[in-house]
């Protein structure tokens, strides 16, 4: 089972569950595949370069065998499970920014409403 406090997720493709671990050495191992830096990966996770790297690094991770770039690139392209499991693992193994909570107890604030409160004036 997956630890998603510690960047750890898990999907099925086809039949067959794979673990996604994104420590230091997959940030490490994502950054040299995609050619930039973490926060420039993180900027940029709608490319399909950058996420296949960071899943590759991941899936190579968790499972101590590599995984390249266009294996991970096919993965992302058959299905959504694996982009949404790669996201979740990502979210959990970034520190979130000063001054905000972290982990699966954090509480998102819903945004205001942008038509007024209702009443009339």
């Amino acid at each position: 089972m997956a630890n998603r406090l510690r960047g750890e997720a898990a999907f099925v493709l086809d039949g067959t569950e794979h673990r996604i671990v994104l420590d230091a050495e997959a940030m490490l191992n994502a950054e040299d595949m995609a050619g930039i830096g973490l926060l420039s990966l993180v900027e940029r996770l709608d490319s399909i370069r950058v996420l296949a790297a960071l899943l590759a690094a991941g899936l190579s991770s968790a499972s101590g065998k590599p995984v390249g770039l266009t294996a991970a690139a096919e993965m992302l392209l058959a299905s959504d499970a694996p982009r949404g499991a790669l996201l979740a693992a990502l979210t959990q193994a970034l520190p979130a920014p000063a001054g905000e909570e972290a982990g699966a107890d954090a509480t998102v604030n819903p945004p205001p409403p942008v038509n007024g409160t209702g009443s009339s004036s």
